[in-house]
């Protein structure tokens, strides 16, 4: 094995994916640790340079920098990611964050619907309990 594959499955445990397993998202099993595994590697390979290893964000990232840009926002519930439908945030992810004021690329081109909706399952899997059922409640299935 790898010693990439070994940090990734050591950060996908570390990472809390034990505490949130219970996600349901349209068209998808997330329940099946496979899926939310492969959430885990696209987000290590794409998102984790800005957004940190276990989706923590940047320490002050409530605070404009010198150049008046936001840092990367935590996704792992204490941000306001969950604030957002399933909509907005694969909006986000597929067409970055610029037209909503934002510095994030787009990805649109580098991941697949299936990719993007498993790195949303990942950070779900992070979100605490409270917080993953109020976003179910404000954006129920349709």
């Amino acid at each position: 094995m790898s010693m990439l594959a070994k940090k990734l499955i050591l950060l996908f445990f570390i990472s809390g994916f034990l505490i949130n397993y219970q996600i349901v998202l349209a068209g998808e099993d997330v329940q099946n640790s496979k899926f939310i595994m492969l959430g885990a590697v696209k987000y290590a390979k794409n998102c984790a340079v800005c957004h940190g290893k276990i989706a923590q964000g940047s320490p002050n990232w409530h605070e404009p920098d010198a150049s008046g840009n936001y840092p990367p926002p935590p996704l792992d519930g204490s941000g306001h990611t969950w604030h957002h439908s399933k909509k907005v945030l694969t909006m986000v992810i597929k067409g970055g964050g610029k037209p909503m004021g934002g510095q994030m690329p787009a990805f649109g081109d580098k991941l697949s619907d299936k990719d993007i909706n498993s790195i949303i399952a990942w950070l779900q899997s992070h979100w605490p309990e409270k917080i993953l059922n109020t976003w179910k409640s404000n954006y129920p299935e349709k």
